[in-house]
């Protein structure tokens, strides 16, 4: 900003203008590109994904087959309200907390790992529920919409077999699952 090229061009320019009238059309100069660097970003992130559906990768639409050697544990219903300072600022009535209530299951493998896992859900509650509170909080907000909800039974899955030591969780089933944002 203080080179001589820089101060020449100014001068061009108009050769009456003094440091503080430089610095005011310099900082002109920054609002109005900010102002159209950020209109340009709300235009980007309302106008959604811009590929056309037919590129758009297909979930997988066939639910699982049962598993015989596999048993199912219930997890509990959980409820889990996000805020980040971010929303916060946005102000009253912009969506800044989010609500999420559901249940949740484990498919293990049958036999003493399923007791096993049923000790260890009923000694560590408090973890347990911990632990889902935690992935489901580090949800981004398209993980959320996604209706298999794929990234957000995959981060469950992960964080309870690290909790549990083993892995031995194959499978995370979600059910009533709402979301809500205020």
């Amino acid at each position: 900003m203080n080179s001589p090229r820089w101060r020449a061009l100014i001068q061009s320019m108009r050769p009456d203008l003094d440091r503080q009238q430089l610095i005011e059309l310099v900082m002109t100069v920054g609002v109005i590109g900010m102002t159209f660097a950020l209109v340009g970003l709300m235009i980007l992130r309302l106008s959604g994904n811009a590929e056309p559906v037919a590129q758009q990768p297909k979930s997988d639409q066939q639910p699982k087959a049962v598993s015989f050697d596999h048993s199912e544990v219930e997890l509990g219903k959980f409820q889990v309200t996000m805020t980040t300072m971010k929303q916060l600022r946005a102000g009253h009535g912009q969506g800044n907390v989010h609500i999420l209530q559901f249940s949740a299951s484990v498919m293990v493998q049958s036999g003493t790992r399923t007791q096993n896992v049923k000790d260890a859900f009923k000694q560590y509650r408090g973890r347990l529920h911990a632990t889902i509170d935690s992935a489901t909080r580090s949800a981004t907000e398209d993980e959320l919409r996604d209706p298999g909800l794929d990234v957000l039974r995959g981060k469950i899955r992960t964080r309870v077999n690290r909790l549990l030591g083993d892995d031995v969780v194959d499978e995370v089933i979600v059910s009533d699952f709402r979301y809500y944002r205020l």
